[in-house]
């Protein structure tokens, strides 16, 4: 089985959410990984590092592509979720997302309505737009909680009561030259009046700060499940999360219209998931215990972002298991390898932007 498939997108603010290894309130992580796990928690972690690369060069045209980013992330972040391949659990119950209250953006495609459903807001002007000072798109720092609730007879004597909570929360970092974190938080909850429950939440968080000696981009995306069947006494439950925070620190100062120039990138981050059913629970923390070496020109010859430095993932915080991904000089593949795994990964890894 290859659980991780890639479900969040690009540059974010980090908060962690759950619980890690040793936390008597989550789960008892696995003792052992196999090859395929890893090989694809390090092609998804490639990607994703290659996402957070190119906001920091997309930040150099600043105000206009990051609101439309903001607004896109907000409609996404409130849209219907499709459950990845895989991520099933017992007693499941696929959801009519027609039937689901769903909230509209309005103010330029970040605040939110929903008619006959509760919202409580913060950040507006005498008009009811968010406050933006300098006029530049990004909200000074507007919040919108949408609280929705129905309750319908399904099949006679069948009572479900759908409760839904979306929340949006977009502040601009005033002390950088640029900057903004976002995060959009979707719960949607079923009950039966026969002891069936059902909850899916998601929560994406997103950010950039960009100042002239460096730029931080930072992501968070997660997707929880749980699900106790009528008549059973255990709560099944699956998670899927990938966060990544990415600095990078250039040669020479830089502003908002600069071209980037070389410099040395840094990163943390995590993946795991957890599913009660199959039974997995798994995490990698990421690091780079060599500072990648970002080449501008190489970008523009090979479309490669780095020539140098380590990147690596450590198995539930191991430093006895895991992957690294070793860069190597403009135009020649990196080299993947494993540590503390015996069996070699299905197919030959091939990492490229």
């Amino acid at each position: 089985m290859k659980p991780f498939a890639r479900f969040g997108l690009a540059f974010a603010l980090v908060g962690a959410i759950g619980a890690c290894s040793g936390d008597s309130t989550g789960p008892t992580y696995d003792e052992t990984v196999d090859a395929g796990d890893a090989l694809g928690v390090a092609e998804s972690s490639y990607l994703l590092l290659h996402d957070l690369m190119d906001a920091v060069g997309s930040a150099g045209g600043v105000a206009a592509p990051m609101v439309t980013r903001i607004r896109e992330a907000i409609a996404q972040g409130i849209a219907p979720v499709a459950l990845p391949a895989g991520m099933g659990l017992a007693g499941w119950r696929p959801i009519d997302q027609g039937r689901v209250p769903r909230p509209e953006p309005t103010a330029g495609g970040i605040a939110l309505v929903a008619p006959g459903c509760t919202t409580s807001e913060s950040g507006m002007d005498a008009g009811g737009d968010p406050i933006d000072a300098n006029g530049n798109g990004v909200p000074d720092d507007y919040q919108s909680t949408v609280r929705c609730e129905v309750t319908e007879t399904l099949g006679g004597d069948s009572v479900v009561t759908t409760h839904v909570v979306y929340e949006v929360r977009v502040r601009e970092r005033t002390g950088d030259l640029f900057g903004y974190d976002l995060l959009v938080h979707q719960l949607q909850q079923f009950r039966s009046n026969f002891g069936f429950h059902q909850d899916m939440e998601t929560r994406q968080e997103e950010g950039i700060s960009f100042r002239s000696d460096r730029v931080g981009v930072k992501v968070l995306s997660s997707l929880a499940l749980s699900v106790q069947p009528i008549g059973d006494s255990v709560v099944h439950t699956a998670e899927q999360l990938e966060r990544m925070a990415m600095t990078y620190a250039p040669e020479d100062p830089i502003g908002l219209e600069s071209e980037l120039p070389d410099g040395e990138v840094t990163l943390d981050g995590e993946v795991r998931y957890v599913n009660t059913d199959i039974p997995i629970a798994v995490r990698f923390l990421l690091d780079t215990p060599e500072p990648l070496q970002y080449s501008a020109a190489c970008v523009i010859s090979d479309d490669q972002a780095f020539v140098g430095g380590i990147m690596r993932g450590r198995f539930d915080g191991r430093s006895s298991v895991g992957f690294t991904l070793d860069f190597d000089v403009c135009g020649e593949e990196l080299t993947y390898d494993t540590f503390g795994i015996e069996e070699e990964a299905p197919g030959a890894p091939r990492f490229r932007p």
